[in-house]
């Protein structure tokens, strides 16, 4: 971890009034980089990014709302609330522009907030998201329903349960567990809903630098992924990661780091010089 942190809050407006959306800031520098959570976590699960990225640039990690130690709003809790709640840490940290690095439903958020404005984003890193989306399966739809049913903790288990795989370590496994099995059940079974439904329709296109990541044990996406990230984006890359679950920047953080670390040198170092 970085030695120096700053804890804060940005205040959020919602429907049934504002809550507080919490952050942490470290390092300093002309680039600033906002890590974007998963779905039922924190930010503690980019423990082993911060530290070195935080040396090349402004490194800021947030809790979504329902998540870690920020607030949970008394009314809907969607995706527009957590792209307002990017928007809020931004103005809060006193942030133009920065380069939005998302790891799985946190890659969701990004997509949304990127759509909506552009001219916050510097460039763009993907870990195990899907950045090309296509409209899910019935079966997912119906799964995202069935969480609202007595099945929920059979279903949610099963779900954690199968985003490691033989190659994670103990440790990374229980830390996994520890936090998406003591989520909020209605945060869950809210954005579980929103992450159904989302479709083609954000297949806009992406005029910043993309990297995606995707974990080999898990490329659940159709092989053509990386084409057809490319014909949405301007600059994009794309690599897989092997041996590794969902949580690859948990799992394999060097390999992670050397990537990201590469494309901030490449892409943002290039138009600092």
């Amino acid at each position: 971890m970085a030695e120096e942190v700053q804890h804060q809050y940005a205040k959020l407006a919602t429907e049934a009034g504002d809550i507080r959306v919490h952050f942490s800031s470290y390092g300093h520098g002309s680039t600033s980089i906002l890590l974007l959570h998963g779905l039922a976590c924190d930010e503690s699960t980019w423990e082993a990014q911060i530290g070195l990225l935080s040396q090349r640039a402004r490194v800021v990690s947030l809790d979504f709302p329902g998540h870690g130690k920020s607030e949970k709003p008394d009314s809907a809790l969607t995706i527009d609330v957590l792209v307002y709640s990017v928007h809020a840490v931004l103005a809060a940290a006193k942030i133009e522009r920065a380069v939005l690095v998302g790891h799985s439903m946190g890659e969701l958020v990004s997509r949304h907030f990127y759509a909506r404005f552009p001219e916050l984003v510097t460039a763009y890193v993907s870990i195990d998201g899907l950045v090309y989306y296509r409209k899910w399966p019935l079966s997912m739809r119906v799964l995202s329903l069935m969480f609202r049913t007595p099945l929920y903790d059979l279903l949610w288990r099963r779900l954690v349960g199968g985003m490691t795989c033989s190659d994670t370590s103990q440790e990374t496994v229980e830390k996994v567990e520890s936090l998406m099995l003591s989520a909020d059940r209605s945060v869950v079974r809210q954005l579980i809903k929103c992450i159904s439904e989302s479709s083609e329709s954000l297949n806009q296109r992406i005029n910043v630098p993309v990297l995606a990541l995707n974990a080999g044990e898990f490329d659940y996406s159709s092989p053509d992924l990386t084409e057809k990230i490319k014909s949405i984006a301007n600059h994009a890359d794309r690599f897989v990661v092997p041996e590794v679950g969902h949580f690859l920047m948990m799992e394999k953080p060097d390999i992670v780091n050397s990537y990201i670390l590469k494309f901030i040198e490449d892409v943002i170092g290039s138009k600092e010089d």
